[in-house]
């Protein structure tokens, strides 16, 4: 029976971390292993280097970071942001380190660049899936790799596009899980130590 409890509190205590929604930029960045990326499109401005003409884009490795980013009517460079040519989906493929947590400034936008109060679906590889209406930041951690995240935009009568600036990374247990999961296995040791 004890070793059963101590089992479930290791196993708790390992995935307790996983899985969670940030609406707090500050809060998600405390859950991010230092060596982050944080890209902001630095250089970026009104169709330079996006024209609409690329349908792919496969930005620099940054600490171990790349992703490859694709809409299949082309995509469009903001100042400091990544859009796309029409309100199609927006598509961010991980294709280097494991990324277990991304986040950032997510917007539906006018042809302008401007935000608009439309719709924006936030979809995970893992099934995840928020709404965003008009500018919010979203952060997301698990503790599975996530291989891709999409930027969905409502169609309504107005253009909507997605705009996107963002952090990749990995994420690290908050320190009560930490103590949960030390916890757990001196518990273990201890039971161990008692059968011998």
């Amino acid at each position: 029976m004890k070793r059963a409890i101590l089992l479930l509190l290791m196993l708790l205590g390992s995935v307790a971390y996983g899985d969670a929604i940030y609406t707090d930029e500050a809060s998600f960045v405390s859950m991010l292993a230092p060596d982050y990326h944080n890209e902001v499109f630095a250089g970026w401005t009104w169709g330079n280097p996006l024209d609409s003409s690329q349908l792919t884009w496969d930005s620099p490795v940054v600490n171990g970071y790349s992703w490859t980013a694709s809409s299949e009517d082309g995509l469009w460079s903001y100042v400091g942001a990544l859009s796309t040519n029409n309100n199609k989906p927006l598509i961010f493929t991980f294709t280097g380190a494991p990324v277990t947590a991304v986040g950032g400034y997510f917007a539906s936008t006018d042809v302008n660049g401007d935000v608009i109060a439309q719709d924006l679906i936030v979809m995970l590889s893992n099934g995840t899936i928020e709404t965003i209406n008009g500018t919010a930041f979203r952060g997301f951690t698990t503790d599975k790799p996530i291989s891709s995240i999409s930027f969905i935009p409502i169609q309504t009568p107005f253009a909507n596009y997605p705009k996107i600036d963002f952090y990749v990374g990995t994420a690290v247990p908050e320190p009560t899980t930490v103590a949960l999961m030390l916890m757990g296995l001196a518990g273990l040791g201890i039971a161990r130590r008692r059968s011998k």
